[in-house]
């Protein structure tokens, strides 16, 4: 990684910090944005022309998805990244915790 990479990843996570955001990068950044102007129909070579790429090289990163599973997906994402979900979470792991504590405990008293 360059050292301008790198400045850029350090005020990009302190962005990112301050906005309440997880930390990105430069290159994820970058993927984002042309898949943005992929998806928003700007030809293949404007957008491998803008990237100081080869077009055939960028039609690889590039690629049709459904949105619908997208979107299911980073709701699901979004739901998971929730206090209330973390917090039901830890308790259900409580919980099987314990009933495997006390399924240990009457295994242990029949013997």
């Amino acid at each position: 990684m360059t050292y301008a990479n790198y400045l850029v990843n350090v005020n990009l996570k302190r962005i990112a910090e301050r906005l309440g955001m997880k930390p990105i990068t430069f290159y994820s950044a970058r993927h984002t944005y042309a898949s943005a102007l992929y998806h928003a129909n700007v030809p293949m070579g404007l957008i491998a022309q803008n990237m100081g790429r080869n077009p055939a090289e960028i039609d690889t990163y590039l690629k049709d998805f459904d949105r619908d599973i997208v979107i299911d997906a980073n709701q699901h994402l979004y739901v998971t990244s929730t206090e209330a979900y973390k917090e039901g979470k830890k308790a259900r792991l409580e919980r099987r915790r314990a009933e495997r504590q006390d399924q240990e405990r009457d295994d242990a008293s029949k013997e």
